[in-house]
């Protein structure tokens, strides 16, 4: 198991940043894709709320995720994993919002869990599981401030 954490500060209020978190199939309109993540193909429930379940697609991953804290606006987590002949990957994002003066503070905390020969490209993964949660984190601090300008 490996965790990694990030912070950024978006100059909006908490219940503009959690709305964007929470609305899965938006995702692309401020989220270009990468190879980790295209898009989400499916969701149970939209809006979204404790339970929900989603596919999430990208270039190169497939994985299937559920909502497993949702306490609007600080709390949300997604947990999703994808399995093949090669192993497990299961990866919680929890991210955590706080208000502050300057906006929203975002936390975006993640818990990677590898098994089977995942384990072996631990490393790897880590790497792109970091540029992945920083591109993820600009994206959404471009697309709020942006909209927040006019």
């Amino acid at each position: 198991m490996a965790e990694l954490h990030f912070e950024t500060v978006i100059q909006r209020p908490i219940e503009d940043v959690f709305g964007l978190i929470a609305d899965l199939p938006g995702y692309g309109k401020w989220l270009s894709p990468s190879n980790l993540y295209a898009s989400v193909v499916h969701i149970s429930d939209n809006p979204i709320k404790l339970g929900t379940k989603y596919v999430d697609s990208g270039k190169t991953t497939r994985m299937v995720g559920a909502v497993t804290v949702f306490e609007p606006p600080k709390r949300i987590h997604f947990r999703q994993s994808t399995t093949s002949l090669f192993g497990t990957l299961d990866v919680e994002a929890q991210y955590t919002l706080t208000s502050t003066d300057d906006g929203t503070q975002v936390a975006r905390h993640m818990v990677i869990r590898p098994s089977g020969g995942f384990q072996f490209l631990q490393g790897f993964l880590l790497g792109s599981i970091r540029k992945e949660s920083e591109r993820i984190l600009a994206a959404m601090k471009v697309w709020l401030e942006k909209d927040a300008e006019g």
